[in-house]
């Protein structure tokens, strides 16, 4: 994971970790027309889809991004 405190929002697609007070999440970041509004909107989308997808704007922040999986990780 990397910190992320920019205030731009990260590249749709890329895998995020969601803070929202409560606890912490790893959601994909898409974009989505709202069907109401029309507009484009950004969305935390859970690779489970036994979950439901979270806006961003529902009080919480995106805190990380994620970089890469350690495969053949030893502890020294």
């Amino acid at each position: 994971m990397r910190r992320h405190t920019a205030p731009s929002i990260p590249k749709p697609g890329t895998i995020v970790e969601y803070n929202d007070g409560r606890g912490v999440t790893l959601k994909k970041l898409i974009r989505r027309t709202n069907a109401e509004t029309g507009k484009t909107e950004y969305v935390l989308q859970p690779i489970n889809p036994a979950f439901k997808d979270i806006t961003p704007m529902d009080g919480g922040s995106i805190s990380g991004i994620y970089m890469e999986t350690l495969v053949n990780y030893r502890k020294g």
